[in-house]
């Protein structure tokens, strides 16, 4: 693979990293929204990122600041709902492949297929991860070394060791990629 290819996959491979990296939940409901909200609607938005009841707790803080509170149960509901579409086999693939915990909410009789698939989700993760690295190392600029020039004519020369990149290096990014390619299909 060229130099100039290996630089195409990298730039894709480094932003997709930094938006997992950045990732948080959204703020809690404003303050001034907070006797307008659609709590269902809040709690279907907080269920399907995986939320726990501690959510809640973030809107009631939020809302303690207008003097309002949450609609506990309307939240609920809806959360439970979003649950349902977080609690998935594709959705806990994603979030493995982000790099992510799977939250501990989903009911246990999903468990093990959520499992399977989030670790399958993990391990696209830390492969796509390991290839950026290798990447990055192959991409570095070369070390400089002092060369004969010094000896000939007393001042130093620097010049790049055209040996630099390591074939295993090569060797390892291409079993990274081989690995990647045998994984299983993302589960539907």
């Amino acid at each position: 693979m060229s130099l100039r290819a290996l630089r195409g996959l990298a730039a894709p491979t480094l932003a997709a990293a930094l938006v997992s990296a950045c990732a948080q939940p959204p703020p809690p409901v404003r303050a001034d929204a907070c006797a307008t909200a659609d709590w269902r609607a809040v709690g279907v938005a907080d269920g399907a990122r995986g939320a726990g009841p501690e959510r809640l707790a973030e809107h009631r803080a939020s809302c303690a600041e207008a003097g309002r509170a949450p609609d506990a149960r309307a939240w609920a509901r809806g959360r439970q709902d979003g649950l349902r579409s977080y609690c998935t086999p594709a959705n806990a693939h994603a979030v493995g492949a982000s790099g992510q915990a799977l939250a501990p909410y989903c009911p246990a009789a999903r468990t093990k297929s959520l499992r399977r698939a989030h670790r399958l989700g993990l391990r696209r993760h830390r492969l796509e991860r390991e290839i950026a690295r290798i990447d990055s190392a192959l991409l570095a600029p070369p070390p400089l070394l002092y060369g004969p020039y010094r000896r000939r004519y007393g001042r130093p020369f620097l010049f790049a060791d055209p040996f630099y990149n390591d074939p295993w290096l090569w060797a390892r990014r291409s079993e990274a990629e081989a690995a990647l390619a045998a994984l299983p299909p993302p589960p539907e």
